[in-house]
């Protein structure tokens, strides 16, 4: 079962993850907003600076959308998402969007979208502080006290 947290000032619900971008070799720890009005998974400007994410290597499609801060363009990289509950790992292979560098934007935390949320079960108390996940599933599930398997091993 995975755990979240709701965040110390705004009582947003995050949940913390490691997000890597094979084709980009980079790759970092961060807290997502679970939002379940997000369609995908977003690296927001913030975090990719934090991730210090090279904007001029970005040569994938981009693509105009909207959202609750009005219009962005995203440009969109595979990418590898793993969270762990302290017994296992578990990992999903997406293609995350990942937001044009806007000054606006530099406070906005990284989304997780239903492209994540939908293969998981959530429980959500605020009252309770509970914000639960069971995972129905995920592309990778490793112990999370074995040796990550190599990229190799992932499609055996």
């Amino acid at each position: 079962m995975l755990t979240g947290r709701f965040g110390n000032t705004s009582e947003r619900p995050y949940i913390e993850g490691s997000l890597i971008i094979p084709r980009l070799n980079v790759g970092a720890v961060f807290s997502f907003l679970v939002d379940t009005g997000a369609d995908y998974t977003f690296l927001m400007p913030g975090d990719g600076r934090t991730l210090g994410l090279d904007y001029t290597q970005l040569v994938a499609r981009d693509e105009t959308g909207r959202g609750a801060g009005g219009r962005f363009t995203a440009f969109h990289e595979p990418a590898l998402l793993t969270f762990t509950d302290g017994a296992q790992l578990f990992g999903y292979f997406v293609t995350i969007g990942i937001l044009e560098q806007r000054a606006d934007m530099l406070t906005v935390p990284s989304l997780l979208g239903r492209d994540i949320i939908h293969r998981w079960h959530m429980r959500y108390q605020h009252s309770g502080r509970a914000l639960l996940f069971d995972v129905e599933s995920a592309d990778v599930v490793v112990s999370a006290r074995s040796p990550f398997p190599s990229p190799s091993k992932w499609h055996d």
